[in-house]
């Protein structure tokens, strides 16, 4: 990652997702990794999805994830719209955790009740979904963010026309 130029690292899912020890034994791991990313100049990255606010008994893994680790050593890449799903105030959070504010991943969409009853996300280029982007994009320069990434998990457009979307629509928040 040094060799082509690269700052960040990330991961994106933990060793069991279903309980707090999972959270815990991978905080311990994610610390050490850390650790040897920041002596080579690198920074360590953790990715959240929704599951991470999903309640384990009173704490959800965020909040474990953020208690557990160390902020100088574990940075969080912020996906708005995984924080929007996990039922999260978006600009709330990112302010919360400033301090780790690694990069971020702008991505859009809504959450829409399928055929069977169950709730899921529907990924959508930025601007047409229902994140407050704008907001999310003030709360991420305050944290002096240096990368702001946009992300779509899935599209019913070409990989272009989707693209062109979401780009288009960053030049209206000034990127």
């Amino acid at each position: 990652a040094k060799a082509i130029g690269l700052k960040n690292l990330m991961c994106s899912g933990v060793s069991d997702t279903k309980s707090v020890q999972g959270y815990k034994d991978s905080s311990k791991l994610f610390n050490e990794i850390g650790k040897r990313l920041s002596d080579e100049g690198l920074a360590f990255n953790y990715h959240n999805h929704a599951w991470e606010f999903e309640d384990l008994g009173g704490v959800n893994g965020m909040e474990i994830l953020a208690e557990e680790t160390d902020p100088a050593l574990v940075k969080f890449n912020m996906d708005v719209f995984w924080l929007y799903y996990g039922e999260q105030d978006v600009v709330g959070f990112i302010e919360k955790h400033a301090n780790r504010a690694g990069y971020f991943h702008f991505k859009d969409g809504r959450a829409v009740v399928d055929s069977e009853g169950k709730r899921r996300p529907n990924f959508l280029e930025l601007g047409n979904g229902e994140v407050d982007l704008k907001a999310a994009y003030a709360a991420a320069i305050a944290t002096g963010a240096e990368w702001i990434v946009s992300e779509q998990d899935s599209t019913l457009l070409t990989p272009l026309e989707a693209a062109t979307i979401s780009r288009n629509y960053l030049r209206t928040l000034g990127v």
